[in-house]
Protein backbone atom coordinates (compact mmCIF):
# COMPACT_ATOMS: atom_id res chain seq x y z
CA UNK A 1 0.00 0.00 0.00
CA UNK A 2 1.59 3.29 -1.08
CA UNK A 3 1.41 6.24 1.24
CA UNK A 4 1.36 9.74 -0.17
CA UNK A 5 4.58 11.47 0.69
CA UNK A 6 3.29 14.96 0.00
CA UNK A 7 0.21 16.76 1.15
CA UNK A 8 0.11 19.58 -1.34
CA UNK A 9 1.85 22.64 -2.63
CA UNK A 10 0.31 26.07 -2.43
CA UNK A 11 0.53 28.14 -5.61
CA UNK A 12 1.51 31.76 -5.04
CA UNK A 13 -0.97 34.55 -5.64
CA UNK A 14 -1.65 35.59 -9.19
CA UNK A 15 -2.88 39.09 -8.32
CA UNK A 16 -0.76 42.02 -9.51
CA UNK A 17 -0.48 45.41 -7.87
CA UNK A 18 -1.33 48.54 -9.89
CA UNK A 19 2.36 49.51 -10.05
CA UNK A 20 3.13 46.35 -12.07
CA UNK A 21 0.48 46.71 -14.77
CA UNK A 22 1.88 45.73 -18.15
CA UNK A 23 4.87 43.85 -16.68
CA UNK A 24 4.64 40.08 -17.20
CA UNK A 25 5.42 38.09 -14.13
CA UNK A 26 7.55 35.04 -14.99
CA UNK A 27 8.96 32.34 -12.81
CA UNK A 28 11.00 29.23 -13.43
CA UNK A 29 9.37 25.80 -13.12
CA UNK A 30 9.46 24.41 -9.59
CA UNK A 31 10.23 20.71 -9.17
CA UNK A 32 9.90 18.78 -5.93
CA UNK A 33 11.36 15.28 -5.84
CA UNK A 34 11.07 12.85 -2.93
CA UNK A 35 13.01 9.63 -3.40
CA UNK A 36 12.71 6.26 -1.68
CA UNK A 37 12.93 2.81 -3.28
CA UNK A 38 9.86 1.45 -5.11
CA UNK A 39 6.85 3.17 -6.76
CA UNK A 40 7.20 6.64 -8.32
CA UNK A 41 4.38 9.18 -8.56
CA UNK A 42 4.76 12.34 -10.63
CA UNK A 43 2.27 15.21 -10.71
CA UNK A 44 2.52 18.43 -12.70
CA UNK A 45 0.37 21.44 -11.87
CA UNK A 46 0.31 24.46 -14.19
CA UNK A 47 -0.91 27.84 -13.05
CA UNK A 48 -0.52 31.26 -14.67
CA UNK A 49 3.22 31.88 -15.03
CA UNK A 50 4.08 28.85 -12.83
CA UNK A 51 4.60 25.14 -13.38
CA UNK A 52 5.03 22.86 -10.39
CA UNK A 53 6.08 19.25 -10.80
CA UNK A 54 5.95 16.88 -7.87
CA UNK A 55 7.61 13.48 -7.92
CA UNK A 56 7.26 11.13 -4.99
CA UNK A 57 8.54 7.61 -4.62
CA UNK A 58 6.97 5.42 -1.98
CA UNK A 59 7.90 1.93 -0.94
CA UNK A 60 5.76 -0.91 0.33
CA UNK A 61 6.65 -1.87 3.89
CA UNK A 62 8.73 -5.03 4.00
CA UNK A 63 6.80 -8.10 5.07
CA UNK A 64 8.19 -10.19 7.87
CA UNK A 65 10.10 -13.17 6.48
CA UNK A 66 8.44 -16.55 6.83
CA UNK A 67 10.74 -19.12 8.35
CA UNK A 68 10.59 -22.33 6.34
CA UNK A 69 8.53 -25.13 7.80
CA UNK A 70 7.37 -23.29 10.92
CA UNK A 71 3.59 -23.32 10.40
CA UNK A 72 1.88 -25.70 12.77
CA UNK A 73 -1.75 -24.69 12.19
CA UNK A 74 -3.46 -24.13 8.85
CA UNK A 75 -6.60 -24.64 6.77
CA UNK A 76 -7.45 -25.11 3.10
CA UNK A 77 -4.56 -24.72 0.69
CA UNK A 78 -1.56 -26.49 -0.79
CA UNK A 79 1.57 -26.83 1.36
CA UNK A 80 5.06 -28.20 0.76
CA UNK A 81 5.97 -30.28 3.80
CA UNK A 82 9.30 -29.16 5.23
CA UNK A 83 9.10 -25.82 3.40
CA UNK A 84 5.66 -24.39 4.22
CA UNK A 85 4.69 -26.63 7.14
CA UNK A 86 6.48 -28.98 9.51
CA UNK A 87 6.49 -32.70 8.90
CA UNK A 88 4.56 -34.67 11.51
CA UNK A 89 1.16 -35.75 12.75
CA UNK A 90 -1.74 -33.27 12.50
CA UNK A 91 -5.22 -33.38 14.00
CA UNK A 92 -8.50 -31.65 13.21
CA UNK A 93 -11.79 -31.54 15.08
CA UNK A 94 -13.53 -31.68 11.68
CA UNK A 95 -15.42 -29.21 9.51
CA UNK A 96 -16.70 -26.10 11.28
CA UNK A 97 -20.18 -26.42 9.71
CA UNK A 98 -20.02 -22.97 8.13
CA UNK A 99 -20.45 -24.09 4.53
CA UNK A 100 -22.92 -26.27 2.71
CA UNK A 101 -20.24 -28.99 2.30
CA UNK A 102 -19.93 -30.85 5.59
CA UNK A 103 -16.62 -32.59 4.87
CA UNK A 104 -12.95 -31.80 4.36
CA UNK A 105 -10.67 -33.29 1.73
CA UNK A 106 -6.99 -33.99 2.20
CA UNK A 107 -4.42 -35.46 -0.17
CA UNK A 108 -0.77 -36.33 0.44
CA UNK A 109 1.02 -35.94 -2.87
CA UNK A 110 4.53 -36.88 -3.99
CA UNK A 111 4.79 -33.61 -5.97
CA UNK A 112 2.77 -30.51 -6.95
CA UNK A 113 1.93 -31.68 -10.49
CA UNK A 114 -1.75 -32.16 -9.71
CA UNK A 115 -1.78 -35.46 -11.57
CA UNK A 116 -3.70 -38.47 -10.31
CA UNK A 117 -0.45 -40.45 -10.17
CA UNK A 118 1.01 -37.94 -7.66
CA UNK A 119 -1.49 -38.92 -4.92
CA UNK A 120 0.06 -41.01 -2.16
CA UNK A 121 -3.13 -41.10 -0.03
CA UNK A 122 -6.33 -39.05 0.27
CA UNK A 123 -9.65 -38.96 2.10
CA UNK A 124 -12.82 -36.98 2.81
CA UNK A 125 -13.59 -36.61 6.51
CA UNK A 126 -16.82 -35.49 8.14
CA UNK A 127 -15.60 -35.37 11.74
CA UNK A 128 -12.35 -35.44 13.71
CA UNK A 129 -9.33 -36.83 11.93
CA UNK A 130 -5.57 -37.27 11.98
CA UNK A 131 -3.02 -37.10 9.22
CA UNK A 132 0.75 -37.71 9.12
CA UNK A 133 2.84 -35.95 6.48
CA UNK A 134 6.51 -36.42 5.63
CA UNK A 135 9.14 -33.96 4.47
CA UNK A 136 9.15 -33.58 0.69
CA UNK A 137 5.43 -34.31 0.25
CA UNK A 138 2.85 -31.80 -0.94
CA UNK A 139 -0.29 -31.57 1.20
CA UNK A 140 -3.52 -30.45 -0.48
CA UNK A 141 -6.47 -29.46 1.75
CA UNK A 142 -9.99 -28.18 1.07
CA UNK A 143 -12.99 -27.52 3.27
CA UNK A 144 -13.28 -25.70 6.59
CA UNK A 145 -11.09 -27.99 8.72
CA UNK A 146 -8.29 -26.41 10.72
CA UNK A 147 -5.31 -28.74 11.09
CA UNK A 148 -2.98 -28.44 14.12
CA UNK A 149 0.34 -30.14 14.80
CA UNK A 150 -0.24 -32.85 17.42
CA UNK A 151 2.59 -32.59 19.96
Amino acid sequence: MAVALFTGVGIGGAAESTENIGVAQQSAPVTMTVTAPAKTITQTVTAPAQTITQTATASKPAEAPVVAGTRTEFGAGTYEVGTDIKAGKYKTSGPDGSGWVRSCYWARNKDSSGSFDAIIANDNIEGPGTLTVNSGEVLQLSGSCVWKLAG
